[in-house]
């Protein structure tokens, strides 16, 4: 079972992956081309249709890096725990008895 500092590293491992693949998903939508409509409404529409098609590659291509950015991180935390692929999990070591401990 995780320990509670086991337990925080894992969650910073998560929030600094998943964080860093939003960044890198909003540099890469820098450079994605925006397609300029023309807008047959009110003022009102087409401020909003603007600003969500202005809006939509950044916010596409930040979930999407920090969807993979979570993932990574999940597979970091699984190999740092110790587990083998296949399922086996490395061995642990058993308690000492307290009879034991106290005789030495």
């Amino acid at each position: 079972m995780a320990t509670g500092n086991t337990r925080k590293r894992d969650l910073a491992l998560f929030e600094s992956a998943t964080a860093f693949g939003a960044v890198v998903g909003l540099v890469l939508a820098i450079d994605s081309p925006s397609k300029p409509g023309a807008c047959r409404g009110g003022a009102g529409r087409c401020v909003g249709e603007s600003v969500l098609g202005a809006a939509k590659p950044y916010l596409v291509h930040a979930l999407v890096g920090g969807a993979l950015g979570g993932a990574l991180a999940l597979v970091l935390i699984f190999a740092l725990r110790g587990h083998a692929p296949g399922g086996a999990m490395a061995p642990r070591r058993e308690a000492i008895p307290e009879r034991v401990r106290h005789e030495v």
